[in-house]
Order: C-alpha cells, then sequence, then structure tokens
C-alpha cells in the first residue's frame, strides 16, 4: 500500500493536470447539493480539473477534460493517450497544453513532446523525443519551450549528471542547446525574470553518492546568449541530502527549504528548512537582499521585558521540509512544514516520527511572524484570490495526532482575513490537495481508501467555498488517479 501511495505522490509532485477516462473503469459520481451548471450547458473547454486514471492498473494512462463542480467527464471529449507516465506544461494564454509522454515504467526512454489544443482538444505528436526525465515549461510570450535533461549519469550510482538548458521553438519546431550547467549542479525551481530575458534556476550541487556537497546557488541565465550572468550562493540554507551524525548513529536527512517567488516584484523569498530563518533573493540585481530570523511582532513592552528575561536553549532536532506560499499582493507568506524527531533505540537502530510545525503567516514589508497556529498540518494551498487557505495533514507524514495514538488526517479550510477555521474534516486516509477552481468556488482534494491489500478507491471531492459543504464526488476504484486543474498549473510559473 505505502509503495503505491509514494509513487503517486512522486508523479504529483513534478507531473501536471490531465483528466482521465479509461474505458470499462469502474466509476461514481455523486452530488449531494444541486448544481447550478448541467454538463449540457458546459462550454467545450474551461480551464479547469483534468483527471488521470490508468487503464486495468498498467499505467497506461489516459486523459480527458471533466466538468469543473460535477467532476463528470465533458460530453464529446475523447481520451487522449498518456503513455505511463508524463510531465507537463500549460502556455501563459491556457490555450495549449505540452506533455511529454513516456512509453514505459522500467525507464524514461523513449519519450516523445505533445502539444494539446485545448479548446478542440486535439493531440499533436511532434518529432523531439526524450531519452530521461524532464519537465517542460513555457516561455513567458509561449513562443518556446524549455526544459533541463542531464547528458550524462554518474557510472557508479547512476546519479544524473550534465543537465542541458534545451529550447524548442513552437513555430519553427527547431530544438535547441542553450548551456550546459557544471557537472555538480542538479537544477530544480525554474522562473523568467527581467521580462523573459532570463531565468532564475535554483541549483543544488551534489556529489556522485548524491549527497549535497555545497550551498544551493541561484543562477540567473540570459536565454539568448546561454550565459550564466549572475550566480548568487545561498550561505546558510540547507537543501537536498545529507550525512549526519544524528542520535548518536551516522544516517542520512532531506531538507527542503520552502520557495515562494514574487516575480512581480522581483523577490524570492526562501523559507530555511532548519530554522525560522528567510532568505530574500533580489531577481533584478541577482543579489541577497536579506538573511534574517523571523520573529513574533512584539510591543515597545514586550520588548523591555525580553531584554531582561533568560533565554532558554532549543532542543535540536532534524527538521525535513518547509513549504511557502505568497499571498496575491506580495503582503504575506504563509509557511508550513515539519521536522523529523528521531530516537535512538536500544539496538542501535532509529525511530523517528515527523511533527508539523504548524501554519506560519509572515509580513512581508518588515519579515516579522503576524500568526502562528499549532495544527496537525503538512500542504498548503491558496485561492487565487487570496481570500481562503486550505491546510491538511502531510501526505507522507504520519502525524499521531489521538491521545490513543491512532493516526487521523486532517483538512482545514480557514478565511485569511480573520484567520477562522469554515472547515474542518478528519479522515483515516491521507488528503491531498489539488488546488481551487479558476473562478474560486470550488476547492478540490482527493483521498485514497484502502478495502484490502488488492481493493481501493480514489475519491475526489469539490468543496463548495459558498456553503463549505461538499457539491460532488467522484470515484474511481482499483486504479490510479491524480487529479490537478489547469489554472493551479498557470500559476506555478507566476
Amino acid at each position: 500500500m505505502k509503495s503505491l501511495w509514494v509513487f503517486v505522490r512522486l508523479m504529483n509532485a513534478t507531473l501536471v493536470c490531465v483528466a482521465l477516462s479509461a474505458c470499462g473503469l469502474e466509476w461514481s459520481s455523486t452530488v449531494p447539493t444541486s448544481p447550478t451548471t448541467s454538463l449540457a450547458q458546459a462550454s467545450p473547454f474551461s480551464p479547469i480539473s483534468l483527471l488521470l486514471v490508468d487503464e486495468e492498473s498498467q499505467f497506461h494512462l489516459r486523459a480527458r477534460p471533466i466538468h469543473p463542480s460535477l467532476l463528470a467527464d465533458l460530453p464529446e471529449r475523447n481520451s487522449i493517450p498518456f503513455g505511463h507516465h508524463y510531465a507537463a506544461a500549460v502556455s501563459p494564454d491556457g490555450k495549449t497544453l505540452t506533455v511529454m509522454l513516456w512509453p514505459s515504467g522500467s525507464n524514461n526512454a523513449g519519450g516523445v513532446l505533445h502539444l494539446i489544443d485545448l479548446a478542440s482538444w486535439t493531440d499533436t505528436p511532434t518529432d523531439v523525443t526524450l531519452n530521461d526525465s524532464a519537465s517542460p515549461m513555457f516561455s513567458p510570450d509561449g513562443h518556446a519551450l524549455y526544459w533541463f535533461m542531464p547528458a550524462s549519469h554518474d557510472r557508479a550510482h547512476n546519479i544524473p549528471r550534465d543537465y542541458e538548458l534545451f529550447r524548442y521553438d513552437l513555430a519553427s519546431r527547431q530544438l535547441t542547446t542553450v548551456l550546459r550547467l557544471p557537472t555538480s549542479f542538479t537544477p530544480g525551481a525554474t522562473r523568467f525574470v527581467r521580462g523573459g530575458q532570463q531565468l532564475a534556476i535554483v541549483v543544488v550541487p551534489t556529489d556522485a553518492n548524491n549527497l549535497t556537497e555545497d550551498v544551493p546557488h541561484v543562477l540567473f541565465v540570459d536565454v539568448a546568449s546561454g550565459r550564466i550572468t549572475s550566480d548568487v550562493r545561498l550561505n546558510g540554507v540547507k537543501q537536498w541530502q545529507y550525512r549526519e551524525r544524528i542520535a548518536g548513529r551516522d544516517g542520512y536527512i532531506i531538507y527542503q527549504a520552502g520557495l515562494a517567488w514574487d516575480l512581480e516584484r522581483g523577490v524570492l523569498y526562501v523559507a530555511h528548512a532548519d530554522a525560522d530563518k528567510l532568505s530574500l533573493i533580489d531577481l533584478a540585481q541577482g543579489k541577497i537582499r536579506a538573511q534574517v530570523e523571523v520573529h513574533p511582532r512584539v510591543s515597545l513592552v514586550e520588548q523591555l521585558l525580553n531584554a531582561f528575561a533568560s533565554v532558554a536553549e532549543a532542543k535540536t532536532v532534524p527538521t525535513t521540509s518547509k513549504s511557502a506560499v505568497l499571498s496575491p499582493d506580495g503582503e504575506r507568506l504563509y509557511v508550513v512544514g515539519w521536522h523529523a524527531e528521531v530516537t535512538a533505540q536500544a539496538d542501535g537502530q532509529w525511530t523517528w516520527r515527523d511533527v508539523p510545525v504548524g501554519l506560519q503567516v509572515i509580513d512581508t514589508s518588515n519579515l516579522t511572524q503576524l500568526k502562528r497556529l499549532d495544527l496537525p498540518i503538512g500542504q498548503l494551498t491558496l485561492s487565487s484570490d487570496g481570500k481562503r487557505l486550505v491546510l491538511a495533514t502531510g501526505v507522507q507524514q504520519e502525524f499521531c495526532c489521538q491521545q490513543d495514538g491512532t493516526q487521523r488526517n486532517h483538512l482545514y479550510v480557514l478565511d485569511t482575513h480573520t484567520f477562522e477555521t469554515l472547515t474542518h474534516r478528519t479522515s483515516d486516509d491521507a488528503y491531498y490537495l489539488q488546488g481551487f477552481s479558476s473562478d474560486g468556488q470550488y476547492a478540490y482534494f482527493g483521498h485514497t481508501v484502502w478495502r484490502s491489500s488488492a481493493s481501493y478507491s480514489v475519491i475526489y471531492q469539490a468543496l463548495d467555498l459558498t456553503t463549505n459543504q461538499i457539491a460532488t464526488q467522484r470515484e474511481i476504484t482499483n486504479s490510479f488517479a491524480d487529479l490537478l486543474i489547469v489554472g493551479e498549473l498557470r500559476r506555478q510559473f507566476r
């Protein structure tokens, strides 16, 4: 059960949105409340949800758009094959979905780049083949695609090396190599900056054992010349995998800093994984603007009292991950995460549990903490208008939230003005957040229900944010399924 779940989440972390319907799949859709729009009234295509389902559990994926409130297949839209696994991106105008499709799960050989017109739902394969992992990204003008792909693999452990940046011109159908990164640099989050003329790329130097060998960098690349114009070292930031002494033994710890891009104001916020610290990267000048510890906002009286108070030493535990999202106006940063609390056993083995750090709300004008809520959460997503925040227990974390030691998973919807809890749900099964409808009326989430080791259902639900009730749900039985939203995918690159 766990191995399948990890595979599903890995796909969701790096891939993208599509709705699938496979022939003969068993599914159901229920509507607790009366929807205002029927399938017959649906437009030929709206920037809504797409559902992924595999055919007969063989991971031969097929895709089809679905209705935003009914979660049912749109009429007259045939399913499109999506291979064994895929990576995708949506054009800035929301009209084109580009998908890299790979036919086999044993390796990444034989991939093909496809272009899908979302209005007509037609699939056009290109002559671009892919023999390694990659993930496409549109240029801001929508005229070209960019992606990184390793040129080689280390012989000892097959670790990807020598990443190259490729550009595919959609008009001429020409593929060119923009640059090759230094051998040890592994690229991560990437955004276009400076009017689309440059790429800001977060990279981590790694060794042949896939361990971090230096602090992460933010590289600024001129896309026309392929020249690195700036190289900003993120001193003090831990990212990726380290070998450390923990609870009396040597072991491996993965740190994941939270990244939030404010492209309109030219800032990258980096929430440190191992401390309440923020680094601010100036995307216009290519340098660190500030690196500060985040403290609660306190009054003058509290400052005077604190000056005479003793400071207790905090317990040191290895921190695993942070996630961060920025409000649409750029005034607030929302941060969630967890750390691993490690215990050494008498037999020399480790046990640990992942402990949530709650929700932290940071004022970006002065980098002080506005609010902190002690909630058992590890996921977050924010509506496009910034009014609703959906939070859930981390999908891969086992937060023990019951006094009797049993596992419970939580989902919250908060009003970001008052921080009032509008909805709180619990489940034995992990929630995974999908995002919001383009009009902001619905929040989407799902969970997997296991009935036996060989029988399970993937259930997706649409929560109506005007009533805080489930509007509808769709259930897929004994097949892989995933749900993402075209609009949410577009937001990732802003």
